[in-house]
């Protein structure tokens, strides 16, 4: 997709020099994606401590592993 949006050059270049990018579109797309990225982490750890979970553990264990003694 091409767009036109102004952007500071001077953080361009710095994202492009440091990571190593060939182009301005290859910075700028693995910025987006890395922010992306972030962004979708921080909302999972947003939701720490809000899932309730109803397993048991001993009981996925004993089926995993026929040898594993709960006593021990």
């Amino acid at each position: 997709m091409k767009t036109h949006i102004d952007i500071d050059g001077d953080v361009l270049a710095a994202v492009q020099q440091l990571g190593g990018f060939a182009t301005q579109c290859e910075a700028v797309n693995a910025s987006l994606a890395e922010m992306a990225r972030k962004l979708a982490a921080r909302k999972l750890l947003g939701m720490r401590a809000k899932l309730q979970w109803d397993g048991d553990l001993a009981e996925q264990r004993e089926a995993r592993f026929t040898d594993w003694d709960p006593g021990r």
